[in-house]
């Protein structure tokens, strides 16, 4: 049996930072660590309580806040950037903020290498709009060579 869960994060996508050593012993960043935290709370009441099966496909939306100069109006009125969602080329990394949310998940995944296909998009909020993650898994169930194709194409 296969599945397809959503999950909305009300949380500023955050991203994880590098393991920091100090006095012996490695450690996560007390904000990255809190942010996880919060993000793993969310995940347990938004999915089942079981693991679920690999293979995975992930979906990472990320929604950051927009720099000011974005939110400028026109004298009409109208938004100089417009009012809806635009791609984000900001901070933090896709990487780094994938490497966070798949890590926020490890109650749900059995591991990061079962993710099969993984894409993270990242863009500026709605001028009305608040930041936000949101996070579809899915059970990757196609024919792989099919994927591989049009992945090519």
């Amino acid at each position: 049996m296969s599945y397809d869960y959503s999950v909305e994060l009300p949380l500023a996508p955050h991203g994880k930072q590098s393991v920091r050593t100090g006095k012996g012993f490695a450690y996560t960043a007390p904000k990255t660590r809190r942010w996880m935290q919060d993000a793993a709370m969310l995940f347990a009441a938004g999915l089942p309580r079981s693991v679920l099966e690999p293979p995975y496909n992930v979906l990472i939306v990320a929604v950051v806040d927009r720099p000011q100069y974005m939110l400028k109006r026109y004298k009409d009125g109208r938004a100089k950037y417009g009012d809806g969602l635009l791609l984000a080329p900001a901070k933090p990394d896709c990487d780094n903020i994938s490497k966070a949310v798949l890590d926020a998940l490890d109650r749900h995944i059995t591991d990061d290498k079962d993710v099969v296909d993984l894409r993270v998009l990242k863009l500026y909020r709605e001028i009305v709009g608040l930041p936000r993650v949101i996070v579809r898994i899915r059970q990757e169930t196609g024919d792989p060579t099919e994927s591989a194709n049009s992945a090519l194409a």
